[in-house]
């Protein structure tokens, strides 16, 4: 229940843009673009938003969303949009377009859902922030100098 929302909001940002680009560049069916949008928001969706951006975060989701979204619609693009028209220029303006409306999105998202979900210890996003000890080493040799070996004696009950 809790992806509806935003699962709702990508798709209209998705179907809104592919609405716009592939207008203009071919006379493309209003159904065909919401089929196209559809399958193209339900796999960056789980891909780029729930695995990428929890697990890496904005900017290597944002590229896994411009990957997906880019080849997404190449193929998508060729199986059901009917009209002749160059796909890789339409899918690179495209992915351009959505990944730029992605950066917001997954802003919206982590604020939201993310955020919530992190504090109920489901998400657990790593840091990059590594700490580095520093000692002194000592020898074995030297460590079994200071330490000699003392067997312990058990009394017979």
């Amino acid at each position: 229940m809790k992806h509806i929302i935003p699962l709702l909001i990508k798709y209209i940002l998705v179907s809104a843009i592919l609405f716009v680009i592939f207008t203009m560049y071919s006379g493309t069916s209003l159904v065909d673009i919401l089929i196209v949008s559809f399958f193209l928001t339900i796999t960056t969706y789980v891909i780029g938003d729930l695995f990428i951006l929890s697990k890496y975060g904005h900017l290597a989701a944002t590229f896994g969303d411009f990957g997906l979204t880019y080849f997404g619609t190449i193929i998508l693009g060729s199986i059901f949009i009917e009209t002749v028209m160059v796909y890789g220029i339409v899918a690179f303006f495209a992915a351009v377009s959505i990944s730029i409306g992605e950066w917001f999105f997954h802003h919206y998202l982590t604020q939201t859902l993310l955020t919530k979900e992190k504090q109920g210890a489901v998400w657990v996003v790593p840091s990059l922030n590594f700490a580095t000890e520093f000692s002194e080493e000592m020898e074995v040799s030297e460590v079994k100098k200071a330490k000699p070996d003392k067997k312990i004696k058990r009394e017979k009950d």
